[in-house]
Parts: structure tokens; C-alpha cells; sequence
């Protein structure tokens, strides 16, 4: 069984003037023990990856599952690192 999975992650920020989709049917697969880095350019989904895959934002459409214990007792299994401080947790 995978450590997370993430299957047709959809999700859309509406604005007055435009509707910006950031992730459209994201499929990911992370096997337990396996080390994960997500990289990528200023602005493309990254952030609000690690935020839906958190809990902290919900998507327009899919799903992940995690076989990890909730986020607040996961200890050394499981990590984040936001680039903003406004995207940390209360």
C-alpha cells in the first residue's frame, strides 16, 4: 500500500478578473520510506500541492489518501517547508 495517493487533484483560483488553474487532474503515487521533493518554477502549484495535500486548502475536484497518522503525530515520518509564512497552520 502507498504512503500517499493523489488522484484527478483539481484546483482553481477566481479572481475579478480571471480564473487561474493551478493543478488540473494531478495523479501522484509516494511509496513509504521514499523521499520526495517538489520543485518547480515561482507560481507553478507547488504551495497549494502541499497545501491540499495537508488539509490546509480544499480542492475543486479528486482526492488524497494517506496512510500516515494525522498531520500533528506523524513525528519524523513526514514534513513540510512552506515558502511563505503565510501558508504555515495557526
Amino acid at each position: 500500500m502507498s504512503f500517499l495517493e493523489v488522484r484527478g487533484l483539481e484546483k482553481s483560483f477566481v479572481t475579478a478578473r480571471a480564473t487561474t488553474r493551478v493543478l488540473a487532474g494531478l495523479d501522484l503515487t509516494i511509496e513509504q520510506g521514499e523521499f520526495v521533493a517538489v520543485v518547480g518554477y515561482s507560481g507553478s502549484g507547488k504551495t497549494t500541492l502541499v497545501s491540499l495535500i495537508g488539509g490546509l486548502l480544499a480542492p475543486d475536484r479528486g482526492a488524497s489518501r494517506s496512510t500516515a497518522r494525522s498531520s500533528r503525530s506523524r513525528g519524523r515520518s513526514a514534513a513540510s517547508s512552506f515558502s511563505s509564512i503565510r501558508s504555515c497552520p495557526g
